[in-house]
């Protein structure tokens, strides 16, 4: 992961744009990797409490993200979920 994270990061400064920090290139998929990664997890457990939770969290945005970044419309359904995870994520981390 962080290998792929630096040739995107390398690529940038070929064609002249500025190198953002590495998390900037990282793919929707790769939170819930970095989160729930055994040596990473005590670090976010006291946030998230299950590792499960987590998983399942992005299972169910990954949709709706995918709507969005392919400039499709999004469904009630789809806002609905949003809404519901987003507010989950924002009381984990003590946000709501």
């Amino acid at each position: 992961m962080l290998d792929q994270w630096r040739d995107k990061q390398s690529k940038d400064a070929k064609n002249g744009l500025p190198q953002l920090p590495l998390i900037f290139y990282a793919d929707f998929r790769d939170y819930e990797k970095i989160i729930t990664r055994r040596d990473n997890w005590p670090v976010f457990q006291p946030r998230f409490l299950r590792s499960e939770d987590v998983r399942e969290a992005f299972q169910r945005l990954a949709p709706a993200r995918n709507v969005i970044m392919h400039s499709r419309p999004l469904t009630k359904e789809d806002c609905l979920f949003l809404e519901v995870e987003i507010m989950r994520m924002m009381k984990a981390l003590g946000r709501a």
